[in-house]
């Protein structure tokens, strides 16, 4: 992959990644550090552009997975990273207090319904996309697509009657 390609797509994709790494870990440094490696391991095996933007999104998922499994992780401090003023691509993303209100209920979500829908939704992938980059049939994503636009109903519904 030559370095314009590289750039290229960083600038592309950038945000989305951020954003969907974010949705994953809820911390802003370990999301900066798997979409950095998401775009290291592009630089060093991706060859065709042909999905790009799928591939990208799977391999930052597989980065998540490998973080969270590995035993020798050091225990975060969730605290810290909530006193951080820092402004992050996010941030920028999540202006109006409608929009942060939904990214938050979004993130309560557990991370099934979680990561459908902002696959489906600000990642732009369809269905069958998502199922393949889960491992999963194409019906229970949409299932699970369905669950997940359910609860998030559910919750704003609640949110309004207060």
């Amino acid at each position: 992959m030559t370095n314009q390609l590289l750039k290229e797509l960083y600038q592309r994709h950038y945000g989305e990644l951020y954003a969907y790494a974010y949705s994953l870990c809820q911390n802003h440094h370990l999301a900066q550090d798997l979409t950095s490696d998401t775009f290291y391991k592009a630089l060093l095996s991706l060859e065709e552009t042909d999905y790009v933007k799928f591939w990208l999104f799977r391999v930052c998922r597989n980065l998540y997975l490998d973080h969270v499994k590995r035993p020798d992780r050091i225990a975060e401090d969730w605290q810290v990273e909530k006193l951080t003023d820092a402004t992050t691509p996010l941030d920028r993303l999540l202006r109006s207090e409608e929009n942060r209100d939904l990214y938050h209920r979004i993130i309560a979500l557990p991370l099934i319904y979680r990561e459908v829908l902002v696959l489906y939704y600000f990642g732009g992938f369809c269905l069958t996309q998502i199922a393949r980059s889960q491992g999963k049939s194409y019906s229970s994503t949409k299932t699970n697509l369905f669950r997940a636009r359910r609860r998030l109903q559910r919750a704003m519904e609640a949110s309004d009657e207060l």
